[in-house]
């Protein structure tokens, strides 16, 4: 009869693809690619205006709300090239941040895309965020 190992219970995903931190656990994002996190992000360099989309939607619609100039895409881009500015993506089927958990995204531009969000604890970003998702709970 084979032996059977425990498995080691821990907040990476499950079978399902999702994301789901323990009550008091700490992330910061982006992690070292050995990290169990890692297969939730990419990092993707800026090189055209399809990288930055949805984040000239966001910049547009601020602007527009301020009654200021929208920022011209074609700037935007060639300042974030030279920059060597890069997109965090992180797409999990669904993301938990439960009360006393806290989520950190430590990169200029983050974009995170799941099905259903529940963020009862904190998530930072200490760039512009851009959140997609179906389903928003907090």
């Amino acid at each position: 009869m084979p032996k059977r190992t425990r498995r080691k219970k821990d907040s990476t995903a499950n079978v399902e693809g999702n994301l789901a931190l323990r009550k008091s656990e700490t992330i910061q994002f982006p992690v070292r690619k050995s990290h169990p996190y890692a297969r939730f992000q990419v990092m993707r360099r800026v090189r055209s205006a399809d990288d930055i989309s949805a984040f000239l939607t966001l910049w547009n619609d601020i602007a527009d709300s301020r009654e200021q100039p929208r920022p011209q895409p074609k700037r935007v881009l060639a300042d974030l090239i030279k920059a060597k500015v890069s997109v965090l993506r992180i797409a999990p089927g669904n993301l938990d941040i439960p009360q006393g958990a806290v989520m950190v995204l430590n990169n200029p531009l983050n974009e995170i895309e799941v099905d259903q969000a529940n963020i009862t604890g904190d998530l930072v970003s200490r760039g512009q965020l851009f959140l997609k998702c179906n389903t928003l709970v907090v």
